[in-house]
């Protein structure tokens, strides 16, 4: 939940009004039942049946479903670490995306997750650095912030800087991207 509550804050900070949003990789749909209170939200996942048996007010696609084009918001929350194919993701995320559109993004911190594994909550198989997860969004978003970010584990002493300089010194657990459509040429 910290961690929705941080892809909320910064949802919120987009000011985009009454946004349509995508949940990228959305599970049972949780996050998609609370990003449905900012605007339109649906979902999309290998397996959308679940989503759709326990929300079914809301749409949930499969991955070759996705809507091109009709969304102003893409959330993707701790996805794209499982995926085999990230620069495909990320084209995913890009095509759904309205001119202009916003991706925000988190994953595991490469710069702490495999160092410490153990605070992770399931497998990560592509673990990704700030860099790699720049390099990877830059061909197709004009990347406005990327950031690390600690959660949880608080009172556990050695955490506690992280929590407090985790920002600044790239040493918090996961990352958060913001990211804006670009434009791409016709070579893009």
């Amino acid at each position: 939940m910290h961690r929705a509550a941080r892809i909320l804050s910064e949802l919120s900070a987009l000011g985009v009004t009454n946004p349509r949003v995508l949940d990228l990789g959305c599970g049972s749909g949780w996050m998609t039942e609370i990003l449905s209170q900012f605007g339109s939200a649906e979902g999309v996942d290998l397996a959308p049946e679940p989503a759709s048996q326990f929300h079914p007010h809301l749409t949930f696609h499969p991955v070759s479903g996705v809507p091109p084009g009709t969304f102003d918001v893409v959330v993707s929350q701790e996805v794209i670490e499982h995926v085999d194919d990230q620069a495909s993701y990320v084209a995913t995320a890009y095509d759904a995306l309205r001119g202009g559109g916003y991706l925000i993004l988190t994953t595991p911190n490469a710069a702490v997750s495999l160092r410490h594994p153990e605070f992770l909550i399931q497998p990560t198989e592509k673990h990704l650095t700030r860099g790699e997860l720049r390099t990877l969004l830059a061909g197709r978003f004009e990347v406005k912030t990327i950031y690390s970010f600690f959660y949880g584990y608080a009172r556990w002493k050695p955490y506690r800087m992280q929590m407090r300089f985790g920002r600044l010194l790239n040493a918090g657990l996961h990352l958060m991207a913001v990211c804006r459509r670009a434009e791409l040429g016709i070579d893009g």
